[in-house]
């Protein structure tokens, strides 16, 4: 043991951590242990805590403190034997001390009985939870009763869906019944008053509630951990919740002893041989099965000898060694078939005495017909033969049964048939048989063209059974009798099974030594002798001596009667003769010798060959009956035995001798012997060894050989044990349990070296074994897993719990036993047959799954751990410490990394053996009880304490070193190799395991030490999925509850007292909520990460199970273990303070995460007692208690049962400060309207009819994709997944209804759950909340309760949550209605919302507390003010955002609170200005909503209402803001985001002017110009006058601050920024810079001009892009009746960039189509004028056409950037043309003049409107020649405008270049020239116009030259040509153009370059390099270069030259 301590401080230093002090209250006294100094791995002094514990004075139940102690049972079972008695011979065992040690142990493996461990606790039969709602309410932990365990599958508490009533949500209204549904008329009676008498407990006693888990549900899947191992089959149903996560994580199966395999047999019953002649010889028949496929032909059984003569042909055999034997005489057998294949055959050979040449015993059976003289004489013959020679046989014939014809189908009924195909064959060797088995394989009609067939038959029967059936009057192949055995049944034989493969090999369980000799072939040609060698037969003798000579003449033997005897012989015979076949020196034998060996094998032990011929004729002189000469020919000898190893199986070849000497085996004698044939080997001989106790395999020889000689030395043993490894599979298989047994006592024996090698060999030996090809079908119901075993069927050991999941599936759920099955194990057969069902035969593959037994564990070594090993009596060491010191050596040496990496993948193996040897020792010296002790009396704290000195400290610090090597092992394994993923599991159920046997204060110590190693400094890494998985498992531990001491901690009111005891009481809860801690911090920034979904998960399943656990069903006890949980409340809190998890996590999380998190949390703080978190709240920080309803608050944003469409808000109200009912309840949007909204709607205020037809249709899309919702949460699937639309509560039958029921329950316990809380809080801190400016009735109370008022909250809910408004109005009166608050505000907007709900009773109780509102107002103030303003601004929200469903209802409401106010006794002057205010100021705003609904389809129409009702209240500043922050909103989400931005500016400068009005603290003073600039219309927000200050609570809302002015500024940038209009952005942001500056608040200025710096880089991109498309806008007139006021109006609609004419005019169409019908709606001209008159009534008539905005010329001097061109417009232009002359001569450019139309519009563009109406017109009407001037205008106007820019476009340039210059004939600048300058029309037009035409076209000439320079300058390669054709274009323009204006000037330039060029053509290439100068020069001006630009190409100015 000091060499492992070393090794421990060499390998890893585990015993440096330090231990936290432990705290215990006890007798008012704070007790604090020492440290303990041996062991530094004991972190709590648990055993003396729970020893200390006195169970009457605590207040916790006693069956929560109490570990029984009777946790763990060694129990021996006794072995239980097929047959009647052992195996074992008699007289082996009255020998036993003279047997080798490794025979001894073969025998012990034999005879042993099992000894198993029992968990008793673990595997306990559990009730039903709804049998289970009482059960195990106990005072003290009985250890003979059932307790469940949370390693059983848990029974699911289910909802009851069918029984409990649908939920009806408001935002459902298509669901309601229609009586509900139809509008409601003016009725005032409708109210229901809440009762003030009522208590909290009335109000908090919510009804249904349910637990969170039934309601919660997430589809089976594999485990969120990517570490753990794939789903295993559950044995929950899927429907069930958390159906995977339910199953016990210790699956490991208890196995069962291993048994005989289990095959199908063939069950084969020979009756009668019968030929056609009748009884004449005597038949001998051998049967056995051959597998004749043509790859691998083989003999796959033993022979089966029988036969079925009549006894009197059976008494003219002399000679044969009898009597016959019962057993002999058996005629049938029962054969062994591991395979079935269509290839198997029964093969039947058939002997007769011998006669001689064959066709003297085979012809006369071929004849037809026969005199009975010549029968007789026949019959004469062959009883002559059967006397004289009846020991020998000759062939006869064969028959060959097809077994199986397809598959596993017996080619034959089971019932008697005939075998007709009796084959005419003198050869049965095998040899023989498998060169002729083509054709012996055919069909029967086919047979017969290659074998002649004896006419006769053979009658059998056969049938298939498996080896359950109980058959009496079985015997085995060694003849020992099976169970059961009757009376007079008769004898079936079973048949030894040959060539099974070695991966079908099972461990040795029966006594079995038998050898199989098969003499083969013999040549004796070379015989040189007196007797002749042609009849020849092998006598084959087993002789344990050679002490006598043998020759010829003298053979006198006493050999051992040791074989087994054929049909119609005795038992066993001494010796056995081969067939005679007639008349060859050269014979093969096909027989086949069975031999029992001695126990006792010598070097003298032998098998002698006698050969002899047989003189087959009467001899002459010899009497009739006497037997017939044999003569010998010759000897040979086969030693057994040599230098104590057993002859190798095989064939042998041996010489044969004339005769043999005494000592014939003495090989020095050998040289003097007379050999046959100069001695060379003439005989062939096989032999093949099967034996239990003996083997042939030269390894495992060797390795007995030097086990038995404990005088070998080490170095030869260890050469031995080396040499193991080499051994094959089948052997190893075959003795297992012998070898691991010797392989453990020397690692406990020998010496280090010796302990060493046998350590590794171990590990080899179970890496073959685990090899082994595993047989489902043979052994599926061999073992029996923990999970559905009893606590009867126990564990083998401790940590191996039984044997791996090696279970078939059908074995888990028929051997589910309970507490009785502890005793079936012993008594009983039935109970026998299930807890120990066989595990030898063939093997089965593994289970896996999500279970901690994820590994292969094979059957053979879970059942030897579970079953078979115990300690070693005479053993000095203990098994498990020197087991543990040999590994630590291992892994630490690692010589050998092959060895080590099979150690951990087996590290089940060891642990197992670990704790089963611990727990023997314990129950050996009385520490543990056995089952003799097994019904001991419940467990006593006292009893605990004897843990501590179980095993000894420096045990546990070498465990500690173990654990720590293979942690180090972890890190080199995790993740790539799945060894690291076993080896991790293994370790948890190890030490979990441990819990029940030692001390744990140490387990938890090395549970601590793995913590902290497995993931140091990588949390969140793979590593913490290890550890994750881990804690998974030791959690599961079934009294894990117990060990964390449930006792409510005496902290006082220090946090850090309350830390310091959960950390010490607590240590095992705490430590696991910490490390869930540490991985949620690690991956707080990850989106997905499957280690802290892991972790989340296992916490999540912790409490699951506790809630499910039918032992904690009482309150009480909930309360208790929900208080080991309370550290994650405070861990969270902790998170929360120190920056906001929460936020971050919804950020960037999976919405699983978030639910896991939170379901956890809700759990906690809903079953924890309330004393207690009361007792907290008084103690912990104000910050901290807000922090924890910030956490509720997102429970209620995640589980919130929404609708379709409907997505989970963005932000928390708590998350921010307090905001009024203008900005936080603008954030929570009307669950319908944002439905209808967010799928696209233009229209919010709609009727309610087409309300529920948009709900309706959403509802019809949500069904579609319910199956697989998008986005839908990872595990919640549809149950409360955000992002998924709702579906339809109906009333058919599915499981989506199923799942919406189960939501809505889920959201309404989760709101019960906070509700009550809030209650409580409420209660608890009355006093506190009274006070004015209180931070929690602001930001928790209020705020709560507009959280919950907001959601869509089923009718059932919320009566509990009026009540709960109506107690905190009743008991906080002052801030309500007194403080200057914003809470009666807020509340009045959710209850007057509530008013309009569909359901009647909801609408009678929101009324009710709405009259009590504004009675408690003016009990308070005496005044209204409060609540007039409040309801008022709540009206205005309502309309604004579309919140009304029905205005109908909610007017019924306003008048039934104006009638319940005359009606009880209040004063006059109250009820005056209620009536005033309800029923006439708050009427005539419904009246105009009921207008904005009459308009809902038309959405400019609506947003003017909103407008003009806005205007309505200059004078009330708080309501005028509600309006335009509605109309705001609205533009928003119909991406009309610059108008949304300029009711923004509106709202700011309205904030501004009453700001500086009040002068308040926080006016600010802003440009009042800067804000005109920004939104020209807004200077109407400035006329305020003082009488609107005057009122009480006048702007008292947060938006009407400072904070609420910047809020407004950002969001009108960022609706800027959507429209890219970047410059009105930057002159917003220029304010608050400039607030932000006089303020000093520079970390915002920062932000500011970082935001500046973008908003500026955005404009200098855009305008280099010419990317930004600006409005369009469009004049629209409306003529009908059916328009209302837009009836013969006309209006500038504005429209984004890229909404063309067609668009908006198909839009409108269709608008108002819709509305009207399409047969009334038409489509006027664009821009003609309309004649009203003859326009048709009924018809409606809209007129669309595009307008530009018209700038004047001073104006277009101002204003240079597009921005600012497409600014403050409030001038329009459109051209109408019309024809000056219907003279058909002219042309149409002649004749063709316009009327350019200017509008003006009402407001300047932009506004808060998108379309405005137009106030005054005015026509200008242009000439033909006008008309053409101002169009060569416009297009210089536009080269000019491409040209100018920063960055030319070429491609728009391009565009207007071609149609200037590459003009089409009579088109453009030609053709206004030729038609207005040309001689013959010039003189028609007045001078001033033709000049300025002249001048026109001089300067478009000119600009077009300017414009080929730019292009020239800025295009690529590829544009060259294209460039060239341009200039080519203008050239020829450019010279027609001179024709016409070029006289004077024009023409002497035009003759310069005549005269310089010297032709026309010399003119073009002057002409093109004037044009290229031109381009010199604008380049050079802007480069500041002088580089000449060549305008062309060189190719082009080549051309040009030519």
């Amino acid at each position: 043991m000091d060499r492992v301590l070393g090794l421990v401080e060499k390998g890893r230093a585990v015993a440096s951590g330090k231990r936290a002090s432990a705290h215990l209250e006890q007798d008012g006294k704070k007790v604090v242990k020492p440290k303990r100094t041996q062991a530094a791995l004991y972190v709590t002094d648990f055993e003396e805590q729970y020893a200390r514990l006195d169970v009457s004075k605590c207040r916790t139940p006693a069956d929560l403190l109490l570990i029984p102690d009777d946790e763990v049972t060694v129990e021996v079972v006794p072995r239980k034997l097929r047959t009647a008695r052992s195996s074992v011979p008699s007289e082996v065992a009255s020998q036993l001390q003279s047997l080798p040690p490794h025979v001894r142990d073969c025998l012990f493996a034999f005879e042993k009985n099992w000894l198993l461990l029992r968990w008793k606790y673990r595997h306990s039969a559990r009730p039903t939870l709804r049998d289970a709602a009482v059960a195990g309410n106990t005072s003290a932990v009985s250890s003979s009763s059932s307790v469940s365990s949370v390693s059983a599958p848990l029974a699911v508490r289910e909802l009851p869906l069918d029984s409990l009533p649908e939920l009806r949500f408001e935002a459902q209204e298509f669901d309601w019944p229609e009586e509900v549904n139809n509008d409601i008329k003016m009725d005032e009676s409708i109210i229901a008053l809440p009762q003030k008498d009522a208590t909290l407990e009335d109000i908090i006693r919510l009804e249904p509630r349910h637990d969170l888990f039934t309601m919660y549900r997430v589809p089976p899947s594999s485990s969120p951990n990517p570490y753990a191992p794939s789903s295993s089959k559950s044995s929950i149903p899927s429907s069930a919740p958390f159906a995977d996560q339910l199953q016990p994580t210790d699956l490991r199966p208890v196995g069962a002893h291993l048994e005989h395999p289990r095959h199908t047999q063939l069950l084969v019953h020979m009756k009668e041989l019968r030929l056609r002649i009748g009884e004449v010889d005597p038949f001998f028949l051998t049967a056995a099965v051959y597998d004749l496929d043509r790859d691998h032909r083989r003999r796959v059984s033993e022979f089966f000898h029988f036969e079925l003569n009549i006894s009197s042909t059976l008494s003219l055999v002399k000679g044969r060694p009898g009597p016959p034997s019962p057993l002999t005489s058996a005629t049938q057998a029962l054969f062994n078939l591991t395979h079935q294949s269509p290839t198997l055959y029964l093969v039947i050979r058939i002997e007769t005495v011998l006669h001689g040449p064959y066709e003297q015993a085979a012809d006369p059976y071929f004849k037809v017909s026969m005199k009975q003289k010549e029968k007789n004489k026949l019959i004469s013959i062959s009883e002559d033969c059967a006397h004289r020679m009846g020991r020998f046989t000759q062939p006869f014939g064969l028959a060959v049964v097809p077994l199986f014809a397809h598959g596993t189908a017996l080619t034959a009924a089971p019932q008697e048939f005939f075998v007709t195909e009796l084959l005419r064959v003198r050869d049965l060797s095998d040899m023989y048989l498998f060169s002729k088995a083509s054709q012996l394989t055919v069909p029967a009609s086919h047979l017969k063209k290659n074998f002649k067939v004896f006419p006769g038959h053979l009658t059998m029967d056969m049938r298939l059974m498996t080896t359950d059936e109980a058959v009496p009057n079985r015997f085995t192949p060694s003849l020992v009798p099976v169970l059961p055995q009757k009376d007079g049944a008769p004898i079936i034989r079973e048949i030894q099974e040959f060539g099974l493969a070695k991966e079908e090999s099972y461990p040795y369980l029966d006594y079995v030594n038998h050898l199989y000799v098969y003499p083969t072939f013999v040549n004796l040609g070379g015989y040189k002798g007196p007797a002749s060698s042609r009849n020849i037969t092998c006598v084959v003798y087993l002789l344990d001596s050679d002490e006598h000579a043998f020759s010829p003449t003298s053979l006198t033997l006493q050999s051992l009667n040791a074989m087994y005897g054929r049909g119609g012989m005795s038992t066993m015979v001494d010796h056995e003769v081969t067939s005679v076949t007639y008349h060859q020196h050269k014979p093969h034998f096909f027989e086949e010798i069975k031999i029992l060996l001695p126990n006792r094998m010598t070097p003298h032990h032998h098998l002698l060959f006698v050969f002899k011929h047989i003189t087959c004729r009467p001899v002459k002189g010899k009497k009739k009956n006497e037997p017939a000469p044999a003569d010998v020919l010759g000897f040979a000898f086969l030693p057994l035995f040599v230098n104590g190893r057993f002859v190798k199986n095989g064939e042998h070849e041996i010489s044969v001798a004339y005769e043999l000497p005494a000592h014939y085996l003495r090989e020095d004698l050998h040289d003097e012997m007379r050999w046959l044939d100069r001695r060379r080997p003439v005989f062939t001989v096989r032999s093949s060894l099967h034996s239990s106790v003996f083997s042939e395999v030269e390894q495992l020889d060797n390795f007995f050989h030097a086990y038995d000689d404990k005088e070998s030395p080490d170095g030869v043993l260890i050469g031995a044990i080396h040499d193991l490894s080499q051994m094959d599979q089948a052997t190893t298989a075959n003795y297992m349990a012998v070898l691991f047994n010797q392989m453990l006592e020397l690692v406990c024996t020998g010496s280090d070296a010796v302990a060493g090698a046998a350590f590794q060999q171990l590990i080899t030996s179970i890496h073959t074994i685990q090899s082994l090809e595993q047989n489902l079908a043979s052994h599926s119901a061999s073992c029996s897993s923990s999970s559905s075993s009893g606590s009867g069927s126990g564990s083998g050991s401790g940590s191996g719990s039984g044997s791996v999941a090696s279970m078939a599936p059908d074995a888990a759920s028929t051997s589910r036993g309970g507490a009785d099955s502890a005793g079936s194990v012993t008594n009983g057969d039935s109970a026998s047959a299930a807890a120990s069902s066989s595990a030898a035969g063939g093997a089965r593959r593994a289970h896996k799954g999500t279970t901690a037994a994820s590994v292969d564990r094979h059957p053979y070594l879970v059942s030897y751990v579970n079953f078979f090993y115990e300690n070693f009596a005479d053993a000095d060491k203990k098994p498990f410490a020197e087991i543990v010191k040999t590994w630590s050596l291992l892994l630490f040496q690692r010589k050998d990394a092959a060895v080590v990496e099979h150690s951990l993948r087996y590290s089940w193996f060891f642990f197992d053996l670990i704790v089963k040897s611990i727990a023997q020792l314990l129950a050996d010296t009385g520490q543990l009880p056995t089952n003799a002790a097994s019904s001991s009396s419940s467990s006593t704290s006292g009893a605990s304490v004897k843990r501590g000195t179980r095993v000894t400290p420096d045990f546990i610090q070498a465990l500690a070193g173990l654990v720590s090597l293979l942690i180090r092992e972890l890190h080199q394994l995790l993740p790539s190799n799945p060894v690291g993923h076993i080896l991790n599991n293994t370790i948890a159920l190890f030490v979990k395991d441990l819990f029940g046997i030692i001390d744990r204060g140490a387990v938890l110590g090395f549970i601590k030490l793995y913590c902290e190693e497995i993931d140091s400094g990588v949390v969140g890494s793979y590593f913490s999925g290890a550890k994750v998985e881990f804690l998974r498992i030791v959690m599961d531990y079934e009294h894990y509850v117990q060990l964390n001491i449930p006792i409510e901690p005496n902290f006082g009111t220090s946090i850090q007292k309350l830390l310091e005891c959960f950390d010490s009481l607590q240590f095992f809860s705490s430590l696991i909520i910490r490390e869930i801690g540490s991985i949620m911090k690690a991956t707080i920034g990850e989106k997905h990460s499957p280690v802290r979904s892991s972790a989340l998960a296992l916490l999540r399943n912790a409490m699951l199970r506790h809630e499910l656990d039918p032992r904690y069903q009482d309150p009480v006890k909930q309360q208790k273990i929900a208080l080991l949980y309370f550290p994650y409340i405070l861990m969270l809190m902790q998170f929360e303070s120190n920056g906001s998890l929460i936020t971050l996590a919804d950020q960037t999380w999976i919405p699983s995460d978030m639910e896991d998190l939170l379901l956890c949390y809700l759990w906690v703080v809903k079953t924890v007692r309330r004393r207690f978190l009361r007792k907290w709240w008084k103690a912990e920080t104000s910050g901290r208690v807000f922090f924890f309803f910030v956490v509720l608050a997102k429970a209620l944003e995640v589980f919130g049962f929404r609708t379709a469409g409907e997505h989970k808000p963005k932000e928390s109200v708590l998350l921010s400060p307090r905001q009024s009912t203008s900005t936080t309840i603008s954030k929570m949007v009307d669950p319908i309207k944002d439905a209808a909204l967010k799928q696209g709607s233009k229209n919010s205020f709609g009727t309610l009819a087409r309300r529920r037809l948009k709900l309706k249709q959403l509802h019809k899309d949500s069904l579609n994709e319910l199956g697989a919702p998008a986005g839908a949460s990872p595990r919640m699937m549809g149950i409360i997944d955000h992002e998924s639309p709702h579906p339809k509560t109906p009333r058919s039958e599915g499981k989506q209804n199923a799942n919406t029921k189960r939501r809505a329950y889920l959201s309404l316990e989760v709101n019960s759950i906070v509700l009550e809380l809030l209650l409580h809080f409420m209660s608890d801190f009355k006093s506190e909340l009274g006070v004015e400016g209180n931070k929690h009735m602001d930001r928790v109370v209020c705020n709560f309760l507009l959280l919950l008022l907001k959601q869509n909250q089923s009718e059932l809910f919320l009566s509990h949550l009026f009540q709960t408004v109506r107690f905190l109005v009743y008991n906080f009166p002052r801030p309500l209605f007194l403080y200057n608050t914003p809470y009666a505000g807020d509340l009045t907007y959710e209850l007057l919302r509530a008013c309009n709900f569909a359901s009647e009773r909801t609408r009678a109780q929101a009324t009710g507390l709405l009259y009590i509102f504004f009675k408690t107002n003016w009990l308070i103030k005496k005044n209204l003010a409060r609540m007039k303003l409040q309801c008022s601004i709540a009206i205005a929200k309502l309309v604004g955002e579309g919140g009304i469903a029905d205005v109908a209802r909610l007017q019924s409401a306003l008048l039934a609170v104006v009638k319940q106010a005359s009606l009880e006794k209040n004063p006059p002057e109250f009820v005056r200005q209620l009536d005033q205010l309800l029923s006439v100021r708050l009427i005539t705003v419904l009246e105009n909503t009921k207008l904005i609904e009459q308009f809902e389809y038309d959405n400019e129409l609506v947003a003017e209402l909103i407008y003009e009702i806005s205007l309505g209240y200059r004078d009330s500043p708080d309501i005028r803001y509600t309006w335009l922050d509605s109309l705001a909103k609205r533009h928003g989400v119909e991406k009309n985001h610059e108008e949304a931005a300029q009711c923004r500016v509106h709202t700011t400068a309205l904030i501004v002017a009453h700001l500086q009005l009040l002068k308040r603290e926080d006016a600010v003073e802003v440009s009042r110009a800067s804000l005109r600039e920004a939104a020209p219309n807004c200077a109407e927000e400035f006329d305020t006058s003082s009488t609107s200050a005057s009122e009480e609570g006048v702007c008292s809302s947060s938006a009407f601050s400072r904070q609420g002015l910047f809020r407004e500024l950002q969001a009108a940038v960022a609706s800027l920024k959507l429209e890219q209009i970047f410059e009105t952005a930057i002159i917003l942001q220029r304010i608050g810079s400039l607030i932000h500056k006089k303020k000093r608040d520079y970390a915002e200025l920062v932000n500011v001009y970082n935001d500046l710096t973008g908003l500026c880089h955005n404009i200098v991109q855009s305008d280099e892009l010419q990317g930004r498309l600006f409005a369009n806008y469009y004049r629209v007139a409306f003529y009908g009746k059916d328009f209302g006021r837009a009836d013969g109006q006309e209006f500038i609609y504005k429209e984004h960039g890229f909404v063309r004419l067609s668009d908006i005019s198909s839009r409108l169409r269709d608008r108002y189509s819709a509305k009207f019908g399409a047969d009334r709606v038409l489509t006027l001209p664009g821009t003609g004028v309309v004649d009203k008159s003859k326009l048709d009534p009924a018809k409606l008539y809209i007129q669309v056409c595009s307008v530009e905005p018209h700038l004047t010329d001073e104006q277009l001097k101002e204003r240079k950037t597009p921005f600012q061109k497409n600014t403050n417009l409030k001038r329009f232009i459109f051209a109408t043309p019309f024809q000056t002359s219907t003279d058909k001569e002219l042309s149409e450019t002649e004749r063709t003049g316009k009327i350019k139309t200017v509008l003006r519009v009402e407001h300047p563009f932009p506004f808060v409107l998108k379309r405005i109406k137009v106030v005054s017109k005015k026509e200008i009407m242009l000439t033909p020649i006008q008309t053409s001037l101002e169009a060569i205008r416009g297009r210089t106007r536009a080269l000019l405008q491409e040209i100018e820019t920063k960055q030319p476009n070429s491609k728009t340039l391009q565009i207007v270049l071609q149609g200037s210059v590459l003009l089409q004939v009579n088109a453009g600048p030609l053709e206004f020239c030729r038609v207005f300058l040309g001689p013959d029309h010039v003189h028609k037009y007045q001078p001033a116009e033709v000049k300025a035409l002249k001048h026109a076209m001089g300067e478009f000439v000119k600009t077009c030259v300017k414009a080929l320079a730019v292009n020239k300058s800025i295009i690529d390669a590829d544009q060259i040509a294209f460039h060239d054709q341009l200039v080519k274009g203008y050239v020829s323009m450019k010279t027609e153009v001179l024709k016409y204006i070029g006289v004077g000037q024009a023409s002497q330039s035009a003759s310069d370059l005549l005269k310089k060029a010297g032709s026309s053509n010399k003119i073009e290439l002057a002409s093109m390099r004037q044009i290229a100068q031109t381009s010199t020069d604008i380049r050079s001006a802007r480069s500041g270069s002088n580089a000449d630009v060549n305008l062309l190409s060189t190719s082009a100015a080549t051309a040009a030259e030519k």
